[in-house]
């Protein structure tokens, strides 16, 4: 238990350097993908720092906190850790602060982190979803949060569910995902699917195939979709391009490792060693094996084609892409 205090009076200390007001209103999770639920508790965090003068503060664990508790059953991210930070920054929090989930901080109790909370960073308000838990074995619901309110001199406001036909939850998106419904999964999540990596070099048989792609290298944490071939956005800094993406172990060629390709449409040039994010739009079919090359070659460019009228379609309808896609 010392070795705990320890690690409290530190979590404390940093935390208090962390502050960036007298008093905050303090929203708290994991909040991966940051989907249509999460972006309505921040906002009503937003909304209830601006209506008391206080600061509104984003507090969001890593890892996952299963990795800490069932680290078999700990999910795949929906999205990279600082892009998580990044989403959370933008919708209007004065800090947002990354939290080591830890075995120390798992064993305390929702009273002794509350009491951190509130001496070291000012907290006069939570606001948390009506499924919110916090504290050794998930003990600080929102009953218990309420009790707690009341001795530690906070309130607590409960931001209601976001259903969509069923309830908007990052387990619902990532099921989504890990069927390459890519587009249902856009709907909760409030913004396209994506997938992003750093460009490296690839076997080249791409470009033998009269196709040349980008090979990204993902992380390895972050939830891939389904194997198949996507319609795609494809941002490379500040430039925009529709892409064919294609996900999978390329069977023709003989079962190989998982990897992320795109053929960038109506693009020239090198791009290694440059950060992608591509924005999956549609899945048009899933990874197919062929008897040969040509075979694989004539459905490379019916994708392509079909990959250039639905975005097409998209960009009339007002989808609106980089207008300087020379960059």
């Amino acid at each position: 238990m010392h070795l705990i205090g320890e690690k409290v009076e530190r979590l404390a200390e940093e935390l208090a350097e962390l502050r960036p007001a007298s008093e905050t209103v303090v929203t708290i999770g994991v909040f991966d993908g940051v989907h249509l639920g999460h972006q309505l508790v921040v906002r009503r965090t937003v909304e209830r720092a601006r209506d008391t003068g206080r600061a509104p503060v984003g507090i969001t664990f890593y890892p996952h906190p299963l990795k800490i508790h069932r680290p078999e059953a700990a999910p795949k991210l929906i999205i990279p850790f600082a892009e998580r930070v990044r989403l959370l920054e933008s919708l209007g929090l004065a800090r947002v602060i990354p939290m080591a989930y830890t075995p120390e901080l798992a064993r305390l109790s929702a009273a002794e982190y509350m009491g951190v909370l509130v001496g070291a960073l000012g907290l006069r308000e939570l606001v948390v979803g009506p499924d919110f838990t916090v504290g050794r074995n998930r003990e600080g619901n929102v009953a218990v949060l309420t009790e707690l309110a009341s001795a530690l001199g906070y309130t607590l406001t409960v931001v209601e569910l976001v259903v969509l036909g069923s309830r908007v939850s990052s387990s619902a998106i990532r099921a989504l995902i890990a069927a390459g419904e890519v587009a249902s999964a856009a709907a909760l999540l409030g913004r396209p699917v994506a997938v992003w990596g750093r460009v490296v070099a690839g076997e080249g048989r791409g470009r033998e195939l009269g196709f040349p792609t980008a090979n990204l290298l993902t992380d390895p944490d972050v939830l891939l979709p389904a194997d198949g071939v996507y319609a795609a956005w494809a941002e490379v800094g500040p430039a925009r391009y529709p892409a064919a993406v294609s996900i999978g172990v390329r069977p023709t060629f003989g079962p190989g490792p998982r990897t992320v390709e795109a053929y960038l449409l109506d693009f020239q040039g090198n791009i290694y060693g440059e950060d992608v994010k591509l924005e999956l739009v549609k899945r048009l079919r899933p990874e197919l094996s062929f008897k040969t090359v040509a075979e694989l070659v004539t459905q490379m460019e019916r994708d392509v084609e079909e990959v250039r009228q639905l975005l097409t379609q998209r960009v009339t309808a007002h989808d609106s892409p980089n207008p300087n896609p020379s960059a």
